[in-house]
């Protein structure tokens, strides 16, 4: 076997002293992040996540949509009741009576009317803003998700509203064609 004839030592295979892999600090993955640029796990965030401010406003809009929407169909049967008061049954049958009711309560109906498409614009625009909320990424959903939902029943509501109202409208029409 030959000699090392420039090194005085002989060439060992063995682990020294001087080998960093003995050190009790050694991490064969690379150092250790400093503290003030450790990049936290994405499924713990570092702070408490904030609620989506979009989500909120969706929620909140879902309840005044709510609000108006019930306020729109007690002022329409308010409308209904006040028309139809007088008692007599027979009166109801004559269509000239029948026009004359409606047109004296019109102010209560177009105030019914004007009160459902705002809270259906409402109800829109809260959907629109509670989905974009839950898109959002680094905030609660929460409120965006309840807005979401209360906003869709008002969409659903107000579809059923209407249908409700022209079958109404198609019954009395085809009632009073008769005459």
């Amino acid at each position: 076997m030959e000699e090392n004839k420039n090194n005085s030592t002989p060439i060992s295979f063995t682990k020294s002293d001087t080998d960093p892999t003995q050190t009790p600090d050694y991490n064969p993955y690379g150092s250790a992040p400093s503290a003030g640029f450790s990049d936290p796990s994405p499924f713990q965030p570092s702070q408490p996540l904030k609620h989506s401010g979009l989500g909120i406003a969706s929620f909140i809009m879902a309840i005044a949509s709510i609000i108006l929407g019930v306020i729109s169909i007690i002022m329409f049967f308010a409308a209904i009741g006040s028309a139809i008061s007088t008692g007599n049954e027979y009166l109801l049958e004559d269509p000239a009576y029948i026009e004359d009711m409606i047109t004296g309560s019109a102010g209560s109906f177009m105030a019914s009317g004007v009160a459902v498409v705002i809270s259906v614009g409402i109800t829109f625009v809260g959907l629109i803003l509670g989905i974009i909320g839950a898109c959002s990424k680094q905030r609660r959903k929460v409120f965006a998700i309840i807005g979401i939902i209360l906003n869709g029943l008002g969409v659903m509501g107000t579809i059923l509203f209407f249908v409700f109202a022209i079958a109404i409208f198609s019954a009395g029409a085809s009632a009073l064609s008769g005459y």
